[in-house]
């Protein structure tokens, strides 16, 4: 007869199951829903006090104005900026009728001369746009081709 390999079992080690993590608040799944899911996500949330930081009202003011049927609601909270923003979040919960308002953000345009400028001179882009309004053409290409010439580094 063959021997019988002995094997033992190992108690399986069970570990404790991790309650599901709520999934982060993000500023535009509260746009979504205040524009039109209506559902009140900041206080049904776990923890509204953590909830109530991703709420900006700027940035759901200035989502709300690119929109006919919103905007004037979002220059009322502009002008309301002193109140609280759970206030402002529940302004816009009963004020606006359910609708999709999807837009695309308005992005400023990338000037690689102004760039450039703003790197020569060592300044910001608003700064740049006025220096680049004061220099000449001449000016401005000898500064452009200096910095193709070199990658990007000036010789001064």
């Amino acid at each position: 007869m063959a021997a019988k390999k002995k094997t033992t079992k190992k108690a399986a080690v069970q570990k404790p199951e991790a309650a599901p993590k709520e999934k982060k608040l993000g500023l535009f799944d509260i746009i979504g829903e205040l524009s039109y899911g209506k559902n009140d996500l900041i206080r049904s949330s776990e923890d509204p006090e953590v909830a109530i930081k991703s709420y900006t009202p700027f940035m759901v003011n200035k989502s709300f104005s690119f929109h006919l049927s919103s905007i004037f609601d979002a220059n009322f909270m502009n002008e309301m900026s002193h109140v609280d923003p759970l206030l402002q979040h529940d302004y816009y919960m009963g004020s606006l009728r359910p609708e999709k308002r999807f837009s695309k953000w308005f992005k400023q345009e990338d000037n690689d001369t102004l760039n450039i400028l703003a790197r020569h001179y060592e300044c910001n882009l608003k700064r740049a746009q006025e220096i680049m309004s004061v220099l000449t053409d001449d000016q401005i290409r000898d500064i452009v081709v200096i910095y193709e010439n070199t990658g990007g580094v000036s010789k001064r």
